[in-house]
């Protein structure tokens, strides 16, 4: 279950990657990308780091 966890949450951010870009594009989205980008390399150097 671990795995697919790992991979519906790297789907996720797939998913997030070309759905946000419109979403910015219609509001006023540099601050939300910029959230958005902090958020997803914050989860990944959750997951790069060892436990």
């Amino acid at each position: 279950t671990l795995r697919k966890e790992k991979s519906r949450k790297s789907n996720t951010i797939e998913a997030s990657k070309f759905v946000l870009p419109s979403i910015a594009l219609r509001e006023n989205g540099a601050r939300r990308e910029h959230g958005v980008r902090t958020e997803q390399s914050m989860r990944l150097g959750a997951l790069m780091r060892p436990r």
